[in-house]
């Protein structure tokens, strides 16, 4: 599940289903009427052994990371390369940018293909040291970096190419 933040963050969780949409509801009852619900309160809800958070895109919306309060971080569990932030901004520049905030923050970094659509599918790939069957195993690999990011040579193509199924797709020429 992805959630845009008040702050114009989006954080991906991932879990199982039953406890994906209890966080749902429980987000739903809080936001009330307001469009975004913020970061602070986002937090205050989820559950940390049971979902893993991951900070999605991070500059997508903003050229400078926001400021927000240091402590929140400590709830994140991983700063996704996104590949179509990779591909609309510079492959090299925006990798530079998400390892400088994965500094920052000491958080690692995981790869998201941002797959919409399944041409980018695999444009970008985590591949764990081991197989992991729970949240838990997977948080204690992603923080023991027992994995690799692994970003395609063919993320350019596969990205553009997704992009004009969409717009065929929507009726856009």
């Amino acid at each position: 599940m992805e959630i845009t933040t008040n702050e114009k963050l989006d954080i991906l969780f991932i879990g199982n289903r039953e406890k994906i949409l209890d966080f749902n509801q429980k987000i739903l009852n809080i936001k009330g009427e307001q469009e975004f619900i913020y970061i602070n309160n986002l937090f205050d809800i989820v559950n940390q052994e049971e979902l893993l958070v991951i900070l999605a895109h991070p500059f997508r919306k903003h050229e400078k990371f926001p400021e927000i309060d240091r402590n929140i971080f400590e709830k994140i569990d991983a700063i996704e390369f996104n590949a179509k932030d990779l591909y609309e901004k510079d492959i090299d520049n925006m990798k530079e940018k998400v390892k400088e905030l994965s500094k920052k923050l000491n958080i690692p970094i995981t790869g998201g293909s941002d797959s919409h659509y399944f041409l980018q599918i695999g444009s970008i790939k985590n591949v764990f040291d081991k197989d992991c069957n729970t949240i838990t195993e997977l948080k204690e690999q992603i923080k023991s970096n027992n994995y690799k990011v692994i970003i395609s040579e063919e993320l350019p193509i596969r990205v553009r190419a997704s992009k004009i199924i969409k717009k065929i797709i929507k009726g856009k020429k």
